[in-house]
């Protein structure tokens, strides 16, 4: 299973897109790969769905066989919607540490959660789980994940 993301706001946009894509798959030396993420929203509703219009015609050409988004929340994720695509998100990618659960620096929060679980179909992916910025935690030395790693 194969998956990576575009991250560089200079590859937003219908040509951009696809070329970055295609110097993915050249540079990790595949035909497709699994999951296509972005990696952030951009500001301009625009460039974002002829985004994400660009990446659906890589999913149709074989180029991907599924597409996900990171660092969106429901605002980010309904602004897809309203640009009418044709293929929703299949995964999420967020923050969503065991130390911070919401505020800025967290994208998993219940409406999120739900949403996801219900209307979308969608599955949450999570990032930096053992990260405690902005906190001073010491993942390592935590009970909690000490637990959890001698049920591994």
């Amino acid at each position: 299973f194969i998956a990576t993301k575009r991250s560089f706001a200079s590859s937003y946009g219908g040509p951009q897109a696809r070329a970055a894509l295609e110097r993915s798959l050249r540079a990790l030396g595949v035909d497709y790969v699994d999951l296509y993420m972005l990696h952030g929203p951009h500001a301009d509703a625009r460039v974002l769905a002829d985004t994400w219009r660009s990446l659906e015609a890589a999913r149709a050409d074989g180029l991907v066989r599924s597409l996900g988004v990171s660092n969106f929340g429901l605002r980010e994720l309904r602004a897809l919607d309203a640009a009418g695509l044709t293929v929703p998100p299949a995964v999420v990618q967020n923050k969503h540490s065991i130390y911070r659960h919401g505020g800025s620096t967290d994208y998993a929060g219940d409406d999120l959660l739900a949403e996801l679980r219900v209307a979308r179909n969608a599955s949450l992916v999570a990032y930096c789980t053992l990260n405690a910025w902005p906190g001073l935690a010491r993942p390592l030395a935590d009970a909690r994940v000490r637990a959890l790693a001698a049920r591994l």
